[in-house]
Order: C-alpha cells, then structure tokens, then sequence
C-alpha cells in the first residue's frame, strides 16, 4: 500500500482545535452532528462543520480509540449525507475529509469505508452527469483504496460490474486495476471470486469502454494470479479471448518486453512449460500457449487436417485412379479415340470441363480394374460412407 502523508497546501483551511477537557470536545462532536445529520441546515454552516471535523481527527482526541468508533459508526454516515448533496463546493470538502479520515486511519476505520464506497454514495457521485462531481467522486474512492487494504472494498468494487451505468463501470475497472496491482497476494486470493466476475461481465459487456477495462484488469490480473487467470479465460466467449490475445501480442512486440505478462506469453508460444513462473506461482497445465488459445468449441485446425488425411488415405486405398488407354465398365469398353491418342504427350484424358461445369474425365471411370456389377456397387457405397 502507498504511504500517503498529509498535504499542507490540501489541508491548509483545516484548524487544529484545542480542547481543555473532554467536555469541550463531546460538546464540539454533538454540534457536528446535529449540524451534519441532513441538508436542512445552512449549507455553509454544514460546510463548516465538516472542517471542523477534519480539525478533530488531527487533534489528540481524533485518535481516540472512542473517536474511531464513532466514525465507524455514527460519524461516517453523516458525512455521507454531505458526500450526496447536490452542491459541488460542499461535496469536495466532503470528499476531501473523508480521504483524511483514510490517511490517518486506515484500516481502522474499515467498516466506515464499506459505507462510504456504495452505489448510494461515491458511487452515485461517480455516476454523475456532471464531470466535476464524476471525477471528484471517483478520485475519493482511488485515494481511499490507496490506503485502506480490505476484501470488503473489492466487494463493493464487484457490485458495480452489474451497473447501468457505463461511466461507474469503467471507473470501478481502473480501480480494480489499481487493486490487483497494489494489494497483497493473500488479499487477492481470498477474494478472487469477485475480482474473476467481475472481469467476466466486464470483458463480455456491450459497450467497447467497459470491455477494453475490463481486459486491462484481466492481464494485470494474469500477471499476477496466472494460474486462475488461464482458467478464468478459458470461460470466455472466443471473440473475447481473441481481443486478449491480440492484446497480449501487441504488448509482446511493443516496448514492454521484459514484462513478466510478456514473458508468460513467449514461454507459452514456445511450448515452455516450467513448474514456476517469476511471480513464483505455478504455470498452468497446457502443453503450449498456442494449442490453448485456439482451443474452442469449434472444431480445431488439427481436427479438421487429420480428418482429411484420414479421408484422403481411404479414398486412395478404395479408389486409385488409373488412365489407361481403353477402360472396360459393365455395360460397354470406352476407347480414347484416334485424336485423342495422337495428341502429343497425351497418355491420359485431359481434363477440361464441358459445358456443365463438370470435366470430361469423370464422365469415366478410370480404374486399373475391369468391375464387375457387384464390385461396382460395392464401391458405390464405400464412396457414400466416406462423403
């Protein structure tokens, strides 16, 4: 997790107050409160207020083991309140005290995160048709996650795959993103599930936006989970692991060469499978990158070429034309006339087509044998069976 520290250019309106006893600061915290509980009040003094809470969680009393409490508790859904109010100015400050409450707190204040990012609070500011309130909700969520390391804000990351919203879709992706690149490997593990269905619905949505986020978490993913992530892909549609591989290939012969992702493609495309990968975590079982990535419900190229040798060694071993210059059937003999036997290096029939469409030669048959009428209708079937 990143080490934020407090800017004093950001925080330079915020006041430190001074208490002589603990009266005078419950006295404080039950103003703030009553002030903060809905919008009926002065939006300045509402404003103010929330200043006033910032002052209190840099003062001795913010750190408090009762002060955290009651943030977690009560505090934390006042100041959402503020986060949803429909003026831009008191919605920053409101923003702005609830990333402090990050910096200082972490993951002490756990729970209170958990409300705060919600579709009915940051999220619904993200989902805003105003850009400023989009952008500024959106940036209050990524600087929380950069300093409060829990599975509940992945969850609530995972509900958001399912919005209507295109915008709160492609946000959640980068912050996601951010999520798989930044927290531990024991927190990513324990919450997979989600992060894995999340990149499904994502990579499979209709819109291109949402998709192109979608794949980003999904290699960033694959660079860190590789094992999951190949299996993960496996249950997309072939469209979709078609763009990734074009992707991952583009990012192969782009500038990023020594990327571990990049690495794990090359070894792949060249059939390497060792037991461990730079991440330390164990490859996939597939013989090669290639062979897995073609695998789909269709029928494979291989397939589709054995077949054909198989067809192919029947056909000749059954029917192995030959063209000699009289050939017998059962009902008359077929001679090659006088112009065709003087024409020069003509020891077979030339196969042009008539005017059907069809060649001149099939109008023959062209055995080394003379058939008989059983024969013949032998072969007749066998031609069947095979085509």
């Amino acid at each position: 997790m990143e080490n934020n520290t407090l800017s004093q250019d950001e925080y330079s309106d915020i006041k430190i107050p001074h208490f002589n006893n603990e009266k005078e600061y419950t006295k404080e915290i039950e103003e703030i409160m009553e002030l903060t509980k809905d919008i009926s009040a002065d939006w300045r003094k509402r404003e103010s207020a929330i200043k006033r809470l910032g002052g209190i969680m840099l003062s001795n009393f913010g750190f408090q083991p009762a002060f955290i409490k009651s943030f977690n508790n009560k505090i934390c859904l006042n100041l959402s309140v503020q986060l949803v109010d429909l003026r831009s100015s008191l919605m920053k400050d409101a923003c702005r005290i609830a990333v402090l409450a990050a910096i200082t707190y972490n993951e002490a204040i756990e729970s209170a995160v958990e409300k705060l990012i919600s579709p009915l609070v940051l999220f619904k500011l993200v989902g805003s048709a105003n850009k400023v309130i989009s952008d500024t909700g959106s940036s209050c969520v990524l600087e929380i996650i950069k300093c409060v390391e829990s599975g509940k804000i992945i969850g609530r990351i995972h509900e958001q795959s399912k919005s209507k919203c295109n915008t709160i879709k492609v946000r959640a992706s980068q912050q996601l993103h951010y999520i798989v690149s930044n927290y531990k490997q024991n927190t990513i593990s324990k919450n997979a599930s989600q992060i894995e269905e999340f990149i499904y619905h994502t990579t499979h949505d209709a819109n291109n936006d949402v998709r192109a986020g979608g794949r980003k978490v999904f290699l960033k993913y694959l660079e860190v989970s590789q094992s999951a992530a190949v299996k993960l892909m496996a249950t997309f549609e072939h469209s979709v692991q078609k763009t990734i591989n074009d992707e991952l290939r583009d990012i192969d012969q782009g500038s990023h060469k020594n990327s571990s992702v990049n690495k794990y493609y090359s070894n792949f495309e060249n059939g390497e499978t060792s037991t461990s990968s730079t991440t330390g975590i164990n490859s996939p079982n597939v013989s090669n990158f290639s062979q897995w990535k073609n695998k789909n419900i269709s029928i494979s190229k291989n397939e589709v070429t054995s077949t054909n040798k198989v067809l192919s060694n029947n056909f000749s071993k059954t029917f192995t034309p030959s063209l000699p210059n009289t050939v017998k059937t059962t009902n008359s003999v077929v001679s090659i006339s006088n112009t065709q036997s003087k024409r020069k290096n003509s020891n077979h029939f030339e196969s042009s087509p008539d005017r059907n469409g069809t060649n001149s030669l099939s109008k023959s048959i062209n055995t080394s044998k003379q058939f008989s009428k059983t024969e013949a209708k032998s072969l007749a079937s066998k031609m069947e069976k095979l085509f």
